[in-house]
């Protein structure tokens, strides 16, 4: 099986660029015969609307890259004899190289199409490394990991994380999935790896927030351990929050998504933040804010694991009692983490959250943010 630079068997790929194409010109055809070719008109714009003229097309097809074309004044590129049913790979800049857009597309068999495509200014992939005891990974190189064909265009690139442990890394380019990758080898250790799940980047939103990702970071989706369930820890007004201004912690608040955006709540827990509405420095200019809550755990002599269920807008670290769990970046689907038996204390656990929330766009945009989570103790056989 080959696997694509993503991770995931290139059939697959092909499979969501056939989709993707489909949707984006509503065309369905119902078959076609071996060896027939196609033919597509494209017509790029500008961002601003404008037809780009002169800019130019690079080809990806099965059988390589195909020469390249320039667009004319219309901003109008012909693409001749693409082989139908089969994918190919289009990245279009403008003259002056300041917009792009890469696009997928199953090519569509009977003759000639037309595509209308707009480019963007490149965007940016930015997000925090942490080690495992939570504190920043400075002076660690990160890099994005794309399409096949990105990365043999030399598309990418390649950032080292400041003092705070933050990165920034230009170029993406509009309609590409990405995810952001880092290894570090620290001397007499074994090599640490950060990677974030995999994002689209969008033409009208170039700008792309990962959050935080710990060593060995992704999509974290455990299965529920089997056992009988011997305690429960819920968000709600129990949970504290620190005032680095005041140096005090402060109760919880119930909060909401006026969006209607968020994913419902894990079972018997509560969507919580600092404040109720409005929180307008989170909404405006982001914020990170840590979240605590204190509880008691089961009798020494009953064995048990740790079923943790969160969702957070925008992201999430979470620890006990100082050992990492795990991190998630979904407020629109909660995700789980089991939690071994010895990161749990005798008597009194500490469960905190590094909750942050990326800034807002517009200032009439509301940007809510929260977290919400259940934690399930389970006890377990010997």
């Amino acid at each position: 099986m080959r696997i694509s630079a993503s991770g995931l068997p290139v059939k697959f790929w092909w499979c969501v660029v056939g989709a993707f194409f489909l949707a984006f010109v509503g065309i369905s055809f119902p078959g076609n015969a071996m060896g027939e070719t196609a033919t597509y008109d494209l017509f790029l714009f500008r961002s601003n609307g404008k037809p780009a003229a002169g800019a130019s097309l690079r080809i990806m097809s099965v059988t390589g890259e195909l020469p390249s074309r320039t667009s004319d004044d219309e901003g109008r590129v012909r693409i001749e004899g693409l082989q139908a049913d089969e994918p190919a790979f289009l990245l279009a800049t403008t003259k002056d190289g300041r917009e792009r857009v890469f696009v997928p597309i199953l090519v569509v068999p009977e003759g000639w199409h037309m595509m209308t495509l707009r480019l963007y200014p490149p965007g940016y992939a930015s997000g925090e490394l942490l080690d495992e005891q939570g504190q920043p990974a400075r002076g660690v190189d990160v890099s994005l990991s794309g399409w096949e064909w990105l990365n043999i265009a030399e598309l990418g690139g390649c950032e080292t994380t400041d003092q705070w442990g933050r990165f920034e890394i230009p170029g993406l380019i509009a309609g590409a999935y990405y995810r952001v990758v880092a290894t570090e080898g620290p001397k007499d250790s074994p090599a640490r790896t950060w990677q974030s799940y995999r994002f689209e980047v969008l033409g009208w939103d170039g700008r792309h927030d990962v959050g935080f990702l710990l060593p060995e970071g992704s999509d974290p989706s455990a299965e529920r351990p089997d056992g009988d369930l011997i305690g429960v820890v819920s968000s709600g007004l129990e949970d504290e929050w620190f005032d680095h201004k005041n140096r005090v912690w402060k109760p919880a608040v119930e909060t909401h998504d006026p969006n209607m955006g968020w994913c419902p709540p894990p079972e018997g827990a509560t969507w919580i933040w600092r404040a109720g509405r409005p929180d307008a420095m989170a909404e405006k200019y982001g914020a990170k804010v840590e979240f605590r809550r204190l509880f008691s755990a089961p009798p020494a002599e009953k064995k048990f694991v740790g079923y943790l269920t969160i969702a957070a807008d925008d992201y999430a670290a979470v620890q006990l009692n100082g050992h990492w769990i795990g991190q998630t970046n979904e407020y629109m689907r909660t995700v789980s983490m089991v939690v071994p038996p010895d990161f749990f204390r005798a008597e009194k656990n500490e469960l905190r959250a590094t909750v942050r929330n990326k800034s807002g766009t517009t200032r009439d945009f509301y940007n809510p943010t929260g977290i919400a989570y259940r934690l399930e103790l389970i006890e377990i056989g010997e």
